[in-house]
């Protein structure tokens, strides 16, 4: 388990599909699952994990999402001890807060510790992909220039249309 994370225990024992009555509310998130919209959710009906983070994505850049998501599982060990000896037990609570500056202020103002962190992590997902065997890591590019424009998509649409209007965005949205 990570630094810092604990475990909580259930008075009703740990929550379970197989048996929702063992923890009441188990049954009522069951039922209502699907309408949770996290970035990253468990599917429990269907067994698998979740990824929304590919939602909006630009149509030339459809693919960086996905891979980026599939290329955090492959290079996790990696990712973990890089982040952790960087970090150390305040690694949750600083990528947390980092979260909520790009959330909140988009790539423009990241300093150049925090460029220099998510080439890191993008050179540990490129290895994780390779390590796969299929050429993947390609499709981690447009996430290299968006790091170095300091840009992401949401700028670029804004910029699109701050620089010529409605007309400026719906050409910058065009797929194909």
């Amino acid at each position: 388990m990570a630094a810092g994370v604990q475990q909580r225990e259930h008075p009703e024992g740990p929550p379970s599909i197989d048996d929702p009555s063992r923890h009441p509310a188990m049954t009522s998130f069951l039922v209502h699952e699907h309408y949770i919209w996290n970035s990253g959710r468990p599917r429990s009906q269907h067994g698998t994990l979740e990824l929304r983070s590919a939602c909006q994505q630009p149509w030339a850049e459809r693919h960086a999402a996905n891979a980026l998501s599939v290329a955090l599982v492959c290079a996790a060990p990696e990712l973990l001890a890089m982040l952790e000896s960087r970090f150390g037990e305040g690694c949750w609570q600083a990528m947390h807060a980092l979260h909520g500056q790009v959330m909140t202020s988009g790539l423009q103002n990241l300093g150049e510790a925090d460029v220099d962190l998510f080439q890191v992590v993008l050179a540990l997902c490129h290895d994780g992909l390779a390590r796969r065997g299929r050429g993947e890591e390609a499709l981690l590019q447009p996430l290299l220039t968006r790091l170095e424009r300091k840009q992401n998509p949401a700028q670029a649409a804004v910029e699109a249309f701050d620089s010529k209007g409605i007309q400026g965005l719906l050409a910058h949205a065009q797929c194909g």
